[in-house]
């Protein structure tokens, strides 16, 4: 897409930051309001913002504003999970229990993040080979690899529309599911 790494870094940063800012806001909300559905309303927003990052991807001619759009959607998306997520597991456990679970979780998150980049990876990386590409990422023609990250993104997406059922069904009990 022709960005330098700064401006890469600084649209990354996009998402973090609002993070920062929408984190103490949501959790406030869901406080005083505790609607149900927020966390899958975050997961769905993340879905629909990781598919459309996926065709901006793998589309030539992508506007700018369009890509912080998106990236603000996924900073949004991630506000609206996180919080509500993060209360719900904190207020299912005994308060005893509370101090063990929020470390465990903080290292989940963060296993999972880790382990989400590496996947993603490895399937650009087998990717490039399948299409007959062995060279370093950075020597691979920007078509080829804009639409492997494209793929990758899309999944990504098809992910978090996975993670949006989960987190519908989450805490609903089997009597409550035949009644619907």
């Amino acid at each position: 897409m022709d960005y330098t790494p700064s401006q890469v870094g600084l649209i990354y940063l996009i998402i973090p930051a609002i993070m920062v800012i929408g984190a103490p806001v949501t959790g406030w909300i869901y406080d005083k309001h505790q609607f149900r559905y927020l966390a899958a309303l975050g997961m769905m927003i993340m879905a629909v913002s990781m598919v459309l990052l996926g065709y901006l991807a793998g589309s030539t001619g992508t506007n700018p504003w369009m890509l912080l759009l998106t990236f603000v959607s996924i900073g949004i998306g991630g506000v609206l999970f996180t919080g509500p997520n993060n209360t719900e597991i904190m207020r299912a456990l005994p308060r005893a229990k509370v101090n063990i679970a929020s470390s465990f979780s903080a290292t989940i998150r963060n296993l999972g993040m880790a382990l989400g980049v590496s996947f993603s990876g490895v399937l650009v990386s087998l990717q490039l080979v399948q299409a007959g590409y062995y060279g370093t990422l950075v020597e691979a023609a920007p078509t080829l690899l804009s639409a492997t990250i494209s793929r990758v993104m899309i999944l990504a997406g098809i992910l978090c529309i996975i993670g949006t059922f989960v987190s519908l069904y989450r805490g609903v009990n089997s009597a409550q599911l035949r009644l619907t």
